[in-house]
């Protein structure tokens, strides 16, 4: 089992929870209403559990509205994921880090397994015993039973004449089957009650019908076997079977009366036979019978439902259907982005399995709309195409950081300049890439927004250090990735950036995603065009006293400035420019699927 399926799982299971609880609520604010309005919200939870809101979200998804990228993620949008999704922060960890092992895995899938195994044959050996029970049950076409359901169907607008069996066990009145529902009695019932009371019952299983509760019953039972393990499924169960049998008693009361004959024939009728084991044959003794008779006695007057709590009503099916879906259109590309890489692709591409260790691995962006890559695999692909670092890419399969690729892709004739590669050129060639990468590996990304810790690249108090670049760039290929960056080195005593017509959506990219600090950057100066900068500073590795010490004691002569700045100190001393610590909303990228190519 994949660790990112097995916390989209908790993810859903949370979210079911959540409903679960807010469904509680809910009814106790319309405990004074009517018992069917209840059973629908309780069902309504019940199959939350089979319907992930990642569905709704995924569908809104392909709905885009906007037509430029969104600065900021609104703290709405945050707060909704945040409730969403609790454990995605969990993925990269678990992806990356320490993969929980196979034998974990496998025995939570064999646990699961046998537990569902187990209950479906619970379940099924029971309705086999109610099956045996109605095929020896003989129909009836004349007598007291007989009169009295035709009687009723006929007051209750019933069409379709319900066929009847009498039963020789001790089975007590219940309504089998789904599509084509049977009423059994057991033999001689008519012989234990009076007529006012064989009405009732016959009424109480005819609303049965007329409700479809078999049916959403089955359904629950679905839900009970694959989720199991969760105890609140089998407390919405309970809460199922009490609200439907409070909904027929309001209905038999409605149109038959007598409550005292009512009451009086359900007592008699769990005096007298046994209750169905099977939660999709609907009888007439369930739920707790004590509750049940003092409120059809009490003869409580039932409350109609105001326009205050009509309209809490609508507002939270709507909320319950639209919010996910209207999250799913708020988060999807915006609609630019998505028609760009519709209309971008590369004239040609040749994808191949790399067969040969000796090339050093490189993505390589060049003049004229080349793409190159030399054993790269697709995790390093990704990275580039959508221009983030490692810890914000999470999922895939497992050779997506092991099998190299060779690639080379060409953009049509003039789409790009012959001689330099501009920001704007990249990020064309970022989006050529992602459809590659999208048709050729069948890559589907899912894009996930989180609040966390930030950098910001703001100006430093003196004023920024950057001059005009003086020339144009004259690298002949770029790594592919953030424009402007012609060198960057790191030795043993110290680091540095050596850019030439490099604006600061550039840094920024470099910063973030070249392993250079602990946390995104983004760019807020403000400075517009592009510049020229020499950047030097000595790594946090050679700034600690083990580190001097180490060195120091080695037999070569190597220079090195310990107390040389660090990468935040260098950045305001030689560029005018600072790190500004802040939160802020960042897009993680999920790996959903991914194929290996074939070759070409």
């Amino acid at each position: 089992m994949n660790p990112t399926l097995l916390l989209t799982i908790a993810s859903h299971l949370w979210q079911s929870t959540l409903f679960a609880l807010f469904a509680a609520g809910l009814t106790r604010l319309l405990r004074k209403n009517q018992a069917r309005i209840r059973y629908s919200i309780w069902l309504a939870a019940s199959l939350k559990f089979l319907v992930p809101f990642s569905l709704l979200m995924a569908l809104g998804g392909r709905f885009s509205w906007r037509t430029t990228p969104a600065v900021e993620r609104q703290p709405l949008a945050i707060f909704v994921q945040g409730i969403g999704q609790p454990f995605e922060g969990l993925t990269q960890s678990v992806v990356t880090s320490s993969r929980p092992s196979f034998p974990f895995l496998a025995a939570l899938l064999i646990l699961w397994a046998a537990g569902s195994l187990t209950l479906t044959l619970i379940w099924a050996f029971r309705w086999r015993r109610v099956a045996q029970t109605v095929r020896r049950a003989v129909a009836v076409a004349a007598g007291r039973e007989i009169e009295t359901l035709r009687r009723i169907e006929a007051s209750g607008g019933i069409a379709t004449p319900i066929e009847l069996r009498l039963s020789g066990g001790s089975l007590e009145p219940g309504v089998f089957g789904i599509l084509r529902p049977l009423l059994i009695l057991p033999a001689g019932i008519g012989c234990h009650l009076s007529k006012a009371q064989l009405e009732s019952v016959i009424a109480h299983e005819i609303s049965h019908i007329r409700r479809y509760d078999n049916l959403t019953a089955a359904l629950h039972m679905v839900v009970e076997i694959l989720f199991w393990f969760h105890p609140l499924v089998w407390w919405l169960g309970s809460r199922l079977v009490d609200e439907r049998e409070r909904a027929c008693d309001e209905e038999v009361l409605k149109v038959v009366g007598q409550p005292q004959e009512y009451a009086e024939g359900i007592l008699r009728v769990c005096e007298l036979y046994l209750q169905s084991p099977v939660l999709a044959v609907s009888g007439v003794t369930g739920s707790d019978l004590k509750k049940r008779v003092e409120s059809i006695m009490a003869q409580r007057r039932i409350a109609s439902l105001n326009a205050a709590r009509k309209t809490v009503l609508t507002l939270a099916g709507i909320a319950v259907v639209v919010g996910p879906f209207a999250f799913g259109v708020w988060t999807a590309p915006p609609a630019q982005a998505q028609s760009q890489l519709r209309s971008l692709s590369f004239e040609v591409a040749s994808v191949r399995l790399h067969k040969s260790g000796e090339a050093p691995r490189q993505n390589l962006y060049r003049p004229g709309g080349l793409f190159t890559a030399t054993d790269a695999t697709l995790k390093s692909l990704v990275l580039n195409a959508y221009n983030i670092s490692s810890e914000r890419l999470s999922g895939g399969p497992g050779w997506l950081d092991s099998d190299g690729f060779d690639i080379e892709a060409k953009a049509q004739a003039d789409m790009f300049p012959a001689r330099q590669l501009g920001r704007e050129d990249t990020e064309k060639l970022d989006l050529m890439l992602q459809g590659l990468l999208a048709d050729r590996f069948r890559l589907q990304i899912r894009r996930e927004p989180r609040e966390m810790p930030i950098y910001a690249l703001v100006v430093a108090k003196g004023g920024s250090k950057l001059k005009p670049a003086f020339k144009d760039r004259n690298c002949s290929a770029v790594a592919a990735g953030p424009a402007g960056l012609c060198h960057m080195f790191s030795g043993g005593a110290r680091a540095g950036i050596t850019a030439q017509s490099v604006d600061m959506n550039d840094l920024a990219d470099v910063l973030s995603n070249w392993g250079l600090t602990d946390r995104p950057v983004f760019n807020q100066t403000g400075l517009q065009g592009v510049f020229d900068f020499y950047l030097k500073w000595t790594p946090d590795g050679l700034r600690s006293p083990n580190a001097q010490q180490a060195i120091s004691q080695r037999s070569e002569n190597i220079a090195v400035d310990f107390n040389g700045p660090s990468l935040a100190e260098a950045i305001q001393q030689q560029l005018g420019l600072k790190l500004e610590s802040q939160k802020g909303a960042v897009d993680f990228y999920v790996i959903e699927t991914a194929e290996k190519p074939s070759e070409n």
